[in-house]
C-alpha cells in the first residue's frame, strides 16, 4: 500500500532529455526549483496521482553486479546525503544514453526527493524520477487593466493529471536493490523505460505471491473446472476462493486444495496445474505465504460472478455466500425445448 498524504517534497530539479538517436542532447539545470504553496500542490498531483492504485513493487537488478547499476548507485548516494544536483545529472545522462532509438520521445525530466512516504506500512524517504513527454496546448486569458480588454493567447504546458513515465524509489530493502514502483503510459517504448533505463524485476513479496495465486486459481477455474462442468461451478469455485483468501491470514496450497477444490481428482489436477504454470509460464506460486488483503480486494473485482445466457438474461451470484448457489440453484436440460435451464429456489423477493 502507498500513502502520500503526509509526504513532504524536499527537493525538485528539472532537466531536459533529448533523443540520442537524433543527437538532440540534454539541457541541464544547476539549481533546485523553488517550490511554493501553489507549485507544491500541483507537483503532488502530478507526481503521485498516477501511483494511487499501483501495488506491484519492483527492485533494481543487474547481470554485471549492483555496483554498476547507475540508478541503484544514485539512489544510494542521495539517500546517504550526497549532492542531489550531481546525482540528478548522473540520472539524466543515464536516461539519455538509453534514448538511442527513433521512437523515444524527448521530454522534461523531474527528479525529486520526498520525506514521510508510507510504502507497505513503512514510513520512508523516497526519490521520484518523472518524465514528461507530451505537452498540451491550452487557451490563456489575460486581463489588461489599463486597456480594459481581455487578451487571449495560446500556450503549451503539462497536464498535471497525465504523467507519461515515472518511478518512485523507496529507502528500504537497500540490500536487494531497493523497493520501487513505476508507471509507463506509453507502452510502445516500455522496454526502453523498464529494461534499459530502470533495469528492474518484480519484487517477490506477499502481494506478488498473492497475485500469482489468484492467477493460478483463475486459470484453473477457466481451463479445468468450466470445460468439465458449467459456468455455475466455475463461478462457485472463484467465489469460495475469494472467501478463503479474505478469511485466512496465510495461503497454504494443500489446505486451499482440500477446503476449496475438495474433489480428490481435482485436488491432484490443481497441484499439477500449478507446477505446469510455473514451468511453462514462469508463474511462481509459493506453497505457503502471507496473504496481501489489497490484492484480494482487487481480485474480487476481476473474478466472474455473473452467469450470462444466450437468451439475454444474467444470473448474478453473491460472493459473500457462495454456498447459496449450491443449495438453491439447479442446472438441467429440457428435452422438449432442447434447451438448458436454471431453476432458482427462494422464500420471498428482497429489495
Amino acid at each position: 500500500m502507498l500513502d502520500f498524504d503526509s509526504c513532504a517534497i524536499e527537493k525538485v530539479v528539472v532537466h531536459h532529455v533529448g533523443n540520442k538517436h537524433n543527437l538532440e542532447g540534454v539541457k541541464v539545470s544547476d539549481q533546485l526549483c523553488e517550490v511554493g504553496e501553489n507549485l507544491n500542490h500541483m507537483f503532488r498531483t502530478y507526481f503521485f496521482n498516477a501511483f494511487k492504485n499501483v501495488n506491484t513493487f519492483y527492485h533494481f537488478v543487474s547481470e554485471n553486479g549492483m555496483d554498476r547499476h547507475v540508478l541503484n548507485n544514485s539512489a544510494f548516494k542521495i539517500f546517504g546525503g550526497g549532492n542531489f544536483i550531481d546525482c540528478s545529472k548522473d540520472i539524466l545522462d543515464h536516461l539519455y544514453e538509453q534514448s538511442d532509438h527513433p521512437h523515444v520521445r524527448s521530454g522534461d525530466l523531474f527528479i525529486a526527493k520526498f520525506n514521510n512516504v508510507i510504502a507497505d506500512d513503512e514510513v520512508v524517504e523516497a526519490i521520484g524520477i518523472f518524465k514528461a513527454e507530451r505537452k498540451e496546448r491550452f487557451i490563456s486569458v489575460d486581463e489588461e487593466i489599463n486597456e480594459e480588454v481581455l487578451q487571449v493567447g495560446i500556450q503549451q504546458g503539462l497536464n498535471i493529471h497525465k504523467l507519461d513515465k515515472g518511478v518512485i524509489i523507496f529507502d528500504t530493502n537497500k540490500e536487494d536493490g531497493y523497493k520501487l514502483v513505476t508507471i509507463d503510459s506509453n507502452n510502445y517504448d516500455a522496454v526502453y523505460w523498464m529494461d534499459d533505463f530502470l533495469s528492474i524485476d518484480v519484487f517477490e513479496d506477499k502481494h506478488f505471491y498473492t497475485k500469482n495465486a489468484i492467477n493460478l486459481i483463475k486459470g484453473f477455474a477457466e481451463d479445468v473446472i468450466k470445460p468439465n462442468n458449467d459456468t455455475k461451478e466455475q463461478v462457485n469455485m472463484l467465489n469460495q476462493s475469494v472467501n478463503y483468501l479474505k478469511e485466512e491470514d496465510s495461503f497454504d496450497l494443500d489446505r486451499f486444495a482440500d477446503q476449496v477444490i475438495k474433489e480428490p481428482a481435482y485436488v491432484d489436477e490443481f497441484k499439477n496445474y500449478a507446477k505446469v504454470l510455473e514451468q511453462e509460464r514462469g508463474l511462481k506460486v509459493n506453497e505457503v505465504f502471507e496473504i496481501a488483503p489489497i490484492a484480494v480486494k482487487q481480485a474480487k473485482k476481476e473474478f466472474k460472478s455473473v452467469i450470462s445466457l444466450d437468451t439475454n438474461m444474467q444470473i448474478k451470484l453473491d460472493f459473500r455466500n457462495p454456498e447459496s448457489s449450491q443449495q438453491f440453484l439447479e442446472r438441467g436440460f429440457d428435452q422438449e425445448k432442447e434447451m438448458y435451464f436454471y431453476k432458482v429456489y427462494f422464500n420471498r423477493e428482497t429489495k
